[in-house]
């Protein structure tokens, strides 16, 4: 998320010394879009939609982008794409789709506010109340929960957890079965290394070209 983060700060001058500067602004945010980050082509989505950034209206390319978003677990995609149905953005006015994205991100929002806080908290060097935040999503079944309690896991926590690679590798696979593209690519490497799991070139292998959209993982 470091560079949807950055892209907003370029976007409106807020985080110190870093100036307004749009072009840079969607260069970063593109640039998270092509990894299958689900925030940026979220927030890129949204932007399509109302024009800004300096970007033109474009509802086509919008719901694309909001429709893989939503597809990767992100709640305000799917709240976009309500809007877009609701007031027939692109699309003939739809209400029961609508209805069906507004329920859908009422029944999440504990998962968005819990995720929220625990980014909150990660950026303000609070590991141990990130941990707990990302755990807490997790055991309700978020992708980008499980994701990032695998990323604590194996490193450990301090004066909370040690580290446990076969815990993270868990977290891991069920965030992949969701179609979290990072968590896929790093079962790949557990399988590569033996950590977490048994040393398996060709599962490792196999798990890379399953993963054939992400250039790392075709890369490894």
């Amino acid at each position: 998320h470091a560079k949807v983060t950055l892209a907003g700060c370029h976007a409106h001058g807020t985080c110190g010394s870093i100036p307004v500067d749009l072009g840079k602004a969607r260069e970063l945010l593109q640039s998270a879009g092509e990894q299958d980050n689900a925030q940026a082509m979220a927030v890129l989505g949204a932007l399509l939609r109302r024009g800004e950034w300096g970007y033109a209206a474009d509802f086509s390319t919008a719901r694309t982008l909001l429709d893989r978003a939503a597809k990767l677990g992100d709640v305000s995609a799917v709240w976009q794409l309500g809007l877009m149905a609701l007031g027939g953005e692109g699309v003939q006015p739809h209400a029961r789709e609508a209805i069906r994205a507004f329920k859908h991100v009422a029944e999440r929002a504990v998962w968005f506010n819990l995720l929220h806080t625990a980014e909150v908290a990660y950026v303000s060097g609070d590991m141990a109340g990130a941990y707990w935040r990302y755990k807490l999503a997790a055991e309700a079944g978020s992708r980008v929960g499980l994701a990032n309690l695998g990323f604590f896991l194996e490193r450990g926590v301090a004066g909370v957890v040690g580290p446990n690679a076969s815990a993270a590798f868990r977290a891991y696979r069920l965030a992949a079965d969701q179609g979290d593209v990072p968590s896929l690519r790093r079962l790949g490497d557990m399988h590569y290394f033996g950590h977490g799991c048994e040393r398996n070139y060709s599962r490792a292998l196999e798990v890379y070209l399953s993963n054939a959209g992400d250039a790392q993982s075709l890369f490894n």
